[in-house]
């Protein structure tokens, strides 16, 4: 379950940092505050997101992606 709810909140923060760059773009007509904005949210924010969800949910991981443990599908992930 909150693996799940990791995953949701890491979709939202980059659909939010895609829509604030676009956005940003758009009024400022310049590249590079949009650039930051989504190095910001979708490898900074979302990074370390997914960085918690990989080390302290690392066995609910796979149950929420209904991933079985003990086969070899799974090790290639």
């Amino acid at each position: 379950m909150a693996t799940r709810v990791l995953l949701g909140i890491r979709y939202i923060v980059i659909f939010a940092g895609l829509f604030a760059a676009y956005f940003f773009y758009f009024q400022w007509h310049d590249a590079r505050p949009a650039s930051e904005i989504v190095l910001f949210t979708c490898v900074g924010i979302n990074g370390l997101l997914a960085f918690i969800a990989h080390t302290l949910l690392h066995k609910s991981e796979p149950k929420g992606w209904a991933w079985k443990l003990l086969t070899r599908a799974f090790n290639m992930k």
